[in-house]
């Protein structure tokens, strides 16, 4: 049976298509508390990507691919 690993270099590379699109975000940050927000994915850099949340009281902010394949942040694009 074959099983569908995904690896950094997978999960960069599929950011990197989504560059400059808006996504939805999911973000578990511990204690019960999941955080959803949309944001445009501004640049993916060899160990991080960065996001730009829509709405003006958030800053940007930095995610590493790690968090995505241990299921603490989660990328979609968003759907109009």
């Amino acid at each position: 049976m074959k099983r569908n690993l995904k690896t950094i270099q997978n999960v960069r590379e599929d950011l990197n298509k989504m560059k400059g699109e808006k996504v939805n975000m999911l973000v578990n940050r511990g204690r019960k508390k999941i955080v959803k927000f949309d944001a445009v994915l501004v640049d993916t850099y060899p160990s991080v990507f960065t996001v730009m949340p829509e709405d003006d009281e958030q800053n940007k902010q930095s995610f590493s691919y790690t968090e995505i394949l241990c299921g603490n942040v989660r990328v979609l694009p968003k759907m109009i």
